[in-house]
């Protein structure tokens, strides 16, 4: 026990904490409030050993967090139960739209937390407009709806404009965003601009609801969520520019932080960018001070304080599992498989580097998140692999490309036709790709329950795997 060392108490206490929260949905009716008492006597406990008897108090540490992550789900829930919902006819309501709904071709989806309000299409309704109005309020169990916790739904409901949205700074990004989804529809066709519009904004209500259960069936979901695999590849492209441009250290870590918050925004503050974010902040800050950036320990706190502050989003998205899964995956599952006598090969380390760097990482991400959906949808896609390989290895051209063509169109036309011709062949070839796969017969394979049962085996063997080969390296 002497042994331990900050990082790894971290480590302990942060797991523990996820644990309780993440198991307070079937345990917390063991508990009530009444148990922040106990908390804060382990708390005491704590301070009266004075880390002394370092095993009774490493233990005392752990099961604090286990009890807060309970406390923190339950003290959420509570608050958001006093919210939800009884069967009413003929309310009236004003809502000020806190996101931008949710447009489909025959529907408007609009979520005010603790209410999901389905609209029809016309008229059109933007973030910040405030609008009235008057229906019945039906209770449903509740639920997730991106990061918004619901409780209750009005279906088409009468609705009217009261006020258009004023200026502020998240209009301001979602306009931007418009401009964007706008100049795009002028360069590119149909529908190449619908899956560049969701490649590169994670806008899904772009994409018709054929291209998306293709695209799922293609197992290629992923490519239309804007996560780390994104941010990541438009951050290495700005620091190269910065770079170049001669920036100095500290004003290029104000200038990419600015960027995150700003690329949070335009893309909706989903689960998955939010992780990335997080993560790629602790990695520009430990640059900054020169100081070791551990990707394990950065995903875990990243986990922290997204749940600590949506504890629900630990059961309710699957955003949140997917993004965590596969990144969990590509960081620890990555580096063992690098090492192995295949991929050191002289074809790997050269011109095939780009196929390791493609495969890899992407069966890594598979390796963790595959069981996973099996488990949550039923079915699984046995093409993923084969699409992944032949898509993902142009996912950076295509983010460089869609950026240049934006910047273009605005300040020329012509020029940003140019650049979409080039583009569009591209995303022709993936869209290609796409409809091929999805056709097969193996491109849905479903799971039935009873395989389902190795769920926990399966990461616990995944776990014990991961940790035998870190050991052999230390």
């Amino acid at each position: 026990m002497s042994q331990l060392s900050t990082a790894k108490i971290f480590r302990y206490g942060g797991v523990a904490f996820l644990v309780g929260s993440g198991g307070a949905y079937w345990i917390s009716s063991f508990f009530c409030f009444s148990s922040l008492y106990l908390y804060i006597l382990l708390v005491v406990l704590l301070f009266l050993f004075k880390w002394k008897k370092k095993r009774i108090a490493f233990i005392i540490l752990i099961t604090f967090c286990f009890f807060l992550g309970i406390y923190r789900f339950q003290n959420v829930l509570f608050q958001l139960n006093q919210t939800s919902f009884f069967k009413k006819d003929n309310v009236t309501l004003q809502i000020t739209l806190p996101k931008e709904p949710f447009h489909r071709e025959n529907y408007q989806k609009v979520v005010a937390s603790p209410l999901v309000i389905y609209l029809g299409s016309y008229p059109i309704y933007h973030y910040g407009d405030s609008i009235q109005v008057n229906g019945t309020v039906e209770p449903v169990d509740w639920y997730l709806d991106g990061s918004s916790f619901v409780s209750g739904k009005m279906s088409y409901p009468k609705a009217k404009l009261l006020q258009s949205a004023s200026f502020s700074w998240p209009q301001l990004i979602f306009n931007i965003r418009k401009r964007i989804t706008l100049v795009l529809g002028r360069v590119m066709p149909e529908p190449e601009n619908s899956l560049l519009i969701g490649l590169l904004l994670g806008k899904k209500d772009s994409i018709s609801s054929n291209l998306q259960d293709q695209i799922r069936k293609a197992g290629l979901a992923h490519i239309i969520v804007v996560s780390g695999l994104h941010l990541s590849i438009i951050i290495r492209i700005l620091i190269s520019v910065l770079i170049s441009l001669g920036l100095r250290k500290r004003a290029t870590f104000i200038f990419l932080i600015c960027f995150l918050l700003f690329f949070s925004g335009l893309v909706g503050f989903t689960a998955s960018i939010i992780r990335a974010s997080i993560m790629a902040f602790l990695l520009l800050l430990s640059s900054l001070y020169s100081r070791l950036y551990k990707p394990g320990n950065s995903l875990l706190l990243a986990a922290i304080l997204m749940v600590w502050f949506n504890p629900l989003i630990m059961k309710g998205s699957l955003g949140f599992q997917l993004s965590f899964l596969a990144t969990a995956g590509i960081i620890f599952l990555y580096p063992i498989w690098a090492r192995k006598s295949f991929w050191q090969k002289k074809f790997f380390q050269g011109s095939g580097s780009w196929l390791m760097m493609t495969v890899l990482p992407s069966l890594s991400a598979l390796t963790m998140v595959l069981p996973w959906i099996a488990y949550k949808m039923q079915y699984v896609s046995l093409v993923t692999p084969f699409t992944n390989l032949m898509v993902l290895p142009f996912l950076p051209l295509v983010i460089v490309l869609g950026v240049i063509t934006i910047i273009g169109a605005m300040i020329c036309y012509p020029l940003g036709l140019f650049f979409s011709f080039f583009l569009s062949k591209i995303l022709a070839f993936i869209l290609l790709i796409i409809r091929i796969t999805s056709s097969l017969s193996i491109s849905q394979v479903y799971i039935p329950t009873f395989l389902l049962w190795g769920l926990i085996p399966y990461y616990l063997f995944i776990s014990l795997y991961i940790y035998r080969q870190q050991k052999q390296v230390t």
